[in-house]
């Protein structure tokens, strides 16, 4: 055994699977060693099953109008074994991409995904907004590659691919990219109406069975008869959900980087790609207005050149910062106007850090339909302590923000009671657990976890942001965490009465 595939074996071993419902079963840890061990022999034979889509729904609120709008995100999921088989290609895929960016300029653009640089977006977003305020006067133009991982153009993706390879580019590459890009897959919600109407006895259905198959015999027998129906073969883009997808997005945009890269170099600017968000910062000094807007255009018409990657015209922001006045500035239809760079969660208006609207709406979002939830079930559990039954009427408020009551109608009584027959089943063990649970997320100011909660991770921004900052500008993101948690705190200790 070679020490890089010595290498790769370790790695992948270390890799935990995730656990969700697919057409075979989870890996067990007693067969994954052993899968692994066969895996370079495999991968010539191995057959890929579709993929499973699931939509997860969560509001984004806008600035602009202030309205808040649901927007999904389609999770498309590899099935276990194929989801093995990827993390490999994506570990193999990744080396080679490190091997060749190291010691180039592309090192420092492509920050996202990286196998030896685990680089957060706080530390991305911290080096572009110190590198505006070292200057005295900088253009910041900002922009996204529409539906980037959706639009990736096959064509241009092998052949990047290839590329990077070379001669390591066989046929076990050519099908796993085949598996990719022409995938098939079924959404989670038609499948299953699929497998009730055919009145089969699934494994699915059976406590502690997580499959929607029993084997690969009766997958196929059900697409043959089309039981399960898949969606038409892809033709653009690939799936987000796969352990590959990452590496062969950074693959995809080498020569795109490479290209911005140069361009940099003769303006004393930084380029930062962050997946699909990009921003680009250059010193007002090297450049005019009529320049930048030339660049800004130029840049755009060379995404669908080289990458077939349409960037918006509309949604890519021309700013200017000014040291002095401690300003971010747009240009509208009128002059200059006041503004702020929005980038990887965190906006800057010249003055402050701080948490961009959509991404302190979500933490607000969360925090309510949580605490609704705890003191809901908490004050229906009091009930049940006392013995006393839920109440026959709810609490409603008007459009004048009055509250009032109204007595429940039958929808609202049968959901009230099955609250209270579930706050009667939980015993205290249980309860104090979900309590502690909703404390670490939304109450807790003090004895905070990394990674435990909205306030871990502001803590951390805040930490790094004010790490070297010189008086440059101020950072709010804790205290605007801290404000909401306040607010929770508040609303935990009030009553219920509806109950």
């Amino acid at each position: 055994m070679n020490r890089t595939w010595k290498d790769t074996k370790e790695h992948l071993c270390e890799l935990n699977q995730k656990r969700y419902i697919h057409f075979d079963f989870p890996i067990r840890n007693n067969e994954k060693e052993r899968i692994i061990k066969r895996i370079t022999q495999e991968i010539y034979n191995h057959r890929y099953l579709p993929f499973i889509r699931v939509d997860i729904i969560y509001p984004k609120y806008s600035k602009g109008n202030k309205q808040v709008k649901n927007k999904v995100r389609k999770i498309t999921l590899p099935a276990h074994h194929d989801a093995l088989i990827y993390q490999y290609f994506g570990y193999e895929l990744s080396k080679r991409y490190e091997m060749y960016v190291e010691d180039t300029s592309l090192d420092r653009i492509s920050v996202a995904y990286r196998l030896n640089k685990h680089i957060s977006n706080i530390t991305v977003a911290k080096e572009a907004i110190d590198f505006v305020t070292s200057q005295e006067k900088c253009w910041i133009i900002k922009g996204d590659f529409k539906h980037f991982f959706d639009n990736l153009n096959h064509k241009v993706l092998k052949r990047q691919v290839q590329l990077l390879l070379g001669n390591a580019y066989d046929r076990s590459y050519i099908k796993m990219l085949k598996s990719i890009m022409n995938y098939r897959f079924v959404t989670k919600k038609t499948l299953e109406k699929q497998l009730t109407h055919a009145k089969v006895d699934f494994p699915y259905k059976k406590m502690g069975n997580k499959a929607y198959t029993n084997n690969l015999r009766q997958l196929g027998d059900l697409l043959k008869q089309k039981v399960i129906n898949l969606s038409p073969k892809n033709h653009r883009g690939i799936p987000q959900g796969t352990a590959v997808s990452a590496v062969l997005a950074n693959i995809y945009m080498i020569q795109f980087d490479e290209l911005l890269a140069e361009m940099m170099n003769k303006y004393n600017g930084i380029y930062r790609r962050y997946s699909d968000d990009f921003i680009i910062i250059i010193p007002q000094a090297d450049i005019s207005y009529e320049d930048i807007k030339n660049l800004k255009n130029e840049i755009i018409t060379k995404s669908n050149e080289i990458n077939k990657l349409e960037i918006e015209h509309e949604k890519t922001q021309l700013l200017s910062y000014s040291k002095e006045a401690k300003s971010i500035y747009k240009y509208d239809d009128v002059g200059w106007k006041k503004s702020s760079l929005s980038y990887l969660g965190f906006s800057f208006d010249g003055v402050s850090v701080s948490l961009r609207s959509n991404s302190i709406y979500k933490f607000i979002y969360r925090s309510k339909r949580t605490i609704n939830k705890y003191i809901t079930l908490r004050d229906a559990r009091e009930r049940y302590l006392r013995k006393e039954g839920p109440t026959s009427y709810v609490k409603k408020y008007d459009d004048q923000g009055i509250k009032n009551y109204r007595l429940a109608n039958p929808t609202e009584l049968y959901r009230k009671e099955r609250i209270y027959a579930l706050a009667g089943t939980m015993s205290e063990r249980t309860f104090v657990t979900y309590h502690r649970a909703v404390v670490r997320q939304c109450l807790a100011l003090f004895n905070i976890e990394r990674r435990s909660s909205m306030l871990a991770y502001a803590k951390r921004a805040q930490k790094e942001f004010q790490y070297k900052t010189r008086g440059k500008y101020r950072v709010v993101i804790q205290r605007q965490v801290e404000k909401q948690i306040r607010r929770n705190q508040r609303k935990v200790g009030g009553i219920n009465d509806e109950w």
